[in-house]
């Protein structure tokens, strides 16, 4: 992921914590958030589009929303801890 792409998705993780009541995301905590999501993307998404194959093939690629799902709520749930 270079520059471009870590600021383009800080800037979406800005505005959906604006759009969303009750959610508050800094400038720092936006770019640790894309820099999570860029490392899950990268190495975690692969070894698990591997593993939920049968299941993408079955549901006609449905499954693959429900991954990333559960990254963005691993990925709250560390940095959770992260900020406490």
């Amino acid at each position: 992921m270079n520059w471009i792409q870590l600021i383009i998705s800080a800037g979406a993780v800005l505005i959906t914590g604006f759009l969303l009541p009750g959610v508050e995301v800094g400038l720092i905590a936006a770019f640790i958030v894309a820099i999570g999501l860029a490392f899950a993307n990268t190495f975690v998404m692969p070894i698990m589009a591997a593993l939920g194959l049968p299941t993408t093939v079955l549901v006609v690629g449905i499954f693959t929303h429900v991954m990333n799902a559960v990254f963005v709520l691993i990925l709250s749930a560390l940095l959770r801890n992260l900020a406490s």
